[in-house]
């Protein structure tokens, strides 16, 4: 009896397909693509079974800046069964801009500093935002337009241009 009911549960089995499998990888590195990109961004779709029907899945390049644009790929085998596969693409080719400096004093008297005053660069960028921006301490020679510059850098690792800030020391 117990051989009988082997059989009946072997040919009660439903048949199981796999699902089509989908892996990426991006160029440049990092090649999971997550993370900012600073250069244009390519991607390598592996499908398997290589048959299977195809949605989505560009390669690229992706050339112009975004905070995250969703990209896709689904793959369906001829039963229908289907996978996908979803991530979203950050590239910021874009330097940031600085905006301006403040002192983190006011002068001592007449606009001008009688003593060292640190000086704090803020800067602007659209795609994937500051991340931080140089400050930095001021304390000679006297001048009456002594300069400091300053930088900023954006969340991708761009690096600004230096914007000079005068003041009477």
């Amino acid at each position: 009896m117990a051989a009988a009911i082997i059989v009946v549960l072997l040919l009660a089995a439903a048949r199981a397909d796999a699902a089509p499998s989908v892996t990426y990888k991006c160029t440049p590195a990092p090649d999971n693509c997550v993370g900012w990109y600073r250069s244009n961004v390519s991607i390598a779709w592996t499908v398997l079974p290589s048959d299977a029907s195809l949605t989505g899945c560009p390669n690229g390049p992706f050339t112009t800046d975004t905070p995250g644009t969703d990209v896709f790929c689904r793959a369906e085998d001829s039963d229908g069964v289907a996978t996908t596969v979803e991530f979203k693409l950050r590239l910021d080719k874009t330097a940031p801009t600085v905006t301006g400096a403040t002192p983190s004093r006011g002068a001592d008297v007449d606009g001008w500093y009688r003593s060292a005053v640190g000086i704090s660069f803020a800067g602007t960028d659209l795609t994937s935002g500051i991340s931080a921006c140089t400050s930095t301490t001021y304390g000679g020679p006297d001048s009456a337009a002594a300069s400091v510059a300053g930088t900023c850098t954006d969340k991708a690792g761009n690096v600004s241009g230096q914007l000079g800030y005068g003041l009477p020391l």
